[in-house]
């Protein structure tokens, strides 16, 4: 080889395929695991240099127009091609989520990758290459295959009209299959077998229903005057679940396994629903709406072409291999509100394609669904995680303020949306119930510990319309940051990195090999780790941002300019704690700030913060008037 070559690599096992194999003079690479495996290349470079963040920002506002659009168009088309569909059945509105997702990493990286061509000009590009991703039998409770995001770029060069167009030449290297949910022993041992058709036959729905809520009544005769359903469970609906089960004259079907019958948990019995039918499905092919619909080009704003290309390939074979299963579990939902005279649906978040087809089927039944705010931030920032809540009928928030961020989008959406104001849940902090705000402590040792607790790398998952961060860039702040705190004396130092991170986080090895005296922590919640803490210091005001506040931690904020706060966000913000502004001189900052926390000159208080976006306690009591009325 000779001359400028480059090596595209995406993902930890593209870096290791380039380097056993070719020898190119520099890389670019999406991953934060920016260094070859073995040190023989001569320059990495890591992507996330050739577009600004208000570019970034564009393509966010810029996808959500378009996949709104898409939906609504794929959706009307479908309708009108298959007459004998029920008007609610809305397969296309369901997937935003995960349509969003997969478009605006493409649109990025397609941007990103026109801008590295003009800068480099290389004479020939290596790149590692999977797969297409197979969409096979059941869909599972959260098909979000369709994103696939780990591979823009190479998804991008396979398109042959774009490479074509290229001034370079072009090598491909085949990757591993990309995870699809078919991997795995073909034949499972009879064993394996007998257990699955047991829990089949015992009904999942019950023995998830049982063990979650340890109903000790059941079977007990309760009058009923409401019955509710549950879609999903987690921590952000839990309290309410459990006042369900306690409260006299509630009953609660349980139908968290969606492909299985909801179960009564008054009764413990199964709610035997119609049997599902593909629909016009079985016998013509949905996908040949996705290519019809979507050749419009009077759109604006439009995706460039081969992210289009790229999109509706795998919507296409998405459609054809799961939209039989969606219509089966439609007509099966439409069947339960036929037969049980619910009054809500239960769900928090309501963002997975199965889930909103059942409050589909409610919405045509004129039942509301009511959703649970999930994480924090909404409210003194523009969190984008999930614009879909805002199609549910009550949004349920931690505070009154966390609702500005629902109705805003509800606004743009065109659609009105109720928001109640329950307060934070007891099991977000796993057990510790807190009905008063905080006293906040101040450290009374000679040498504090510093409990770093940053947001987690997402694989590269940008989706807005309000982009969150790269993992590229988190990851080359988070060696700054160990740099600036190498140099901090008399404190104990802990990185809590996200227990959900999605990417491996290469800080370890970087603390590792700078031989920096930090303590890593990644298996646990924070709520769990935060008792150790005697400052907590955070730079994204996600959930343990307010789980700290909670536990009355002094927090030192370090912004680094990449949450998009509120007018009111920043106002109690910066009149609740300290925040550094990561502009130039901000190391000498931080260690001041800090050090002026730990004696006590500067102090945190939280109450207007809290009680503004975070109450403190769970009260339920406005969403059960909600459901009198």
């Amino acid at each position: 080889m000779s001359g400028n070559q480059w090596a595209i690599a995406e993902g930890r096992s593209a870096l290791e395929t380039v380097d056993d194999h070719f020898d190119a003079d520099r890389v670019l690479s999406t991953t934060a695991v920016v260094s070859s495996p073995s040190q023989s290349w001569p320059a990495v470079q890591a992507s996330g240099e050739y577009l600004t963040q208000a570019d970034i920002d564009r393509v966010g506002e810029e996808t959500a127009e378009v996949v709104y659009d898409w939906a609504t168009t794929l959706d009307e088309t479908l309708q009108t091609r298959f007459p004998s569909l029920s008007d609610g059945f809305r397969p296309f509105e369901a997937l935003t989520y995960a349509l969003r997702r997969t478009m605006t990493p493409l649109w990025i990286r397609y941007l990103e990758l026109k801008q590295f061509l003009r800068t480099e000009d290389p004479s020939e590009i290596i790149y590692v290459d999977r797969p297409p991703v197979r969409f096979e039998g059941e869909p599972d409770s959260h098909p979000l295959r369709l994103r696939q995001w780990e591979y823009p770029m190479a998804q991008l060069l396979s398109v042959n009209s774009f490479r074509s167009q290229l001034d370079c030449s072009v090598t491909v290297i085949e990757g591993r299959r990309h995870g699809s949910g078919d991997s795995g022993p073909a034949d499972r041992s009879l064993q394996s077998q007998a257990r699955a058709a047991l829990r089949r036959r015992l009904n999942p729905n019950r023995t998830s229903g049982l063990r979650k809520t340890r109903m000790r009544d059941i079977g007990l005769p309760r009058k009923e005057n409401q019955r509710l359903l549950l879609t999903e469970l987690n921590a952000h609906n839990y309290s309410f679940v459990r006042e369900a089960c306690e409260r006299d004259g509630v009953a609660l079907d349980w139908w968290k396994k969606w492909f299985s019958d909801p179960v009564s948990m008054r009764t413990g019995r199964t709610i035997t629903l119609t049997d599902g039918n593909p629909g016009p499905f079985d016998e013509h092919e949905p996908d040949e709406v996705v290519s019809r619909a979507t050749d419009r080009n009077d759109r604006t704003p439009s995706p460039p072409t081969p992210v289009t290309d790229v999109v509706i390939d795998r919507l296409r074979r998405f459609v054809s291999a799961y939209f039989p299963s969606f219509h089966r579990l439609f007509v099966r939902a439409t069947s339960y509100f036929e037969k049980r005279d619910s009054c809500c649906i239960l769900c928090g978040p309501n963002y997975r394609p199965l889930g909103r087809l059942i409050t589909a089927a409610g919405t045509a039944a004129n039942v509301p669904t009511a959703t649970f705010q999930h994480g924090g931030s909404y409210g003194y920032s523009y969190n984008p995680s999930h614009l879909e809540e805002v199609t549910n009928d009550v949004v349920c928030t931690w505070g009154p303020g966390s609702a500005s961020t629902f109705e805003m989008y509800a606004t743009k959406r065109d659609t009105e949306i109720e928001t109640l104001s329950l307060g934070m849940e007891q099991t977000r902090v796993y057990g510790s119930q807190f009905t008063d705000l905080p006293d906040v402590s101040t450290p009374d040792t000679s040498s504090p510990t510093l409990m770093y607790a940053p947001s987690a790398l997402w694989g590269n998952g940008w989706f807005g319309p309000r982009m969150w961060y790269g993992d590229q860039a988190y990851h080359n702040h988070q060696r700054e940051l160990v740099d600036a705190l190498t140099e901090l004396q008399g404190f104990d130092v802990i990185f809590k990195l996200h227990h959900k991170e999605r990417t491996q986080n290469p800080i370890s090895s970087y603390i590792e090999r700078t031989g920096a005296d930090v303590t890593v922590k990644q298996d646990t919640p924070f709520t769990k780790v935060v008792s150790q803490a005697d400052i907590v210091l955070n730079d994204w005001p996600h959930t343990a941002f307010l789980e700290a506040m909670l536990y009355g931690r002094p927090i030192v904020y370090l912004d680094i300019g990449w949450t998009d706060w509120t007018e009111e966000g920043r106002r109690l913000l910066e009149s609740s704690l300290p925040v550094v502004r990561t502009t130039s001189g901000w190391q000498d900052r931080l260690r001041e700030t800090l050090e002026a926390v730990a004696s006590g000159a500067t102090s945190c208080q939280y109450d207007r913060f809290l009680s503004t976006f975070c109450q403190p306690g769970f009260d339920g009591t406005p969403l059960w008037e909600y459901l009198q009325s």
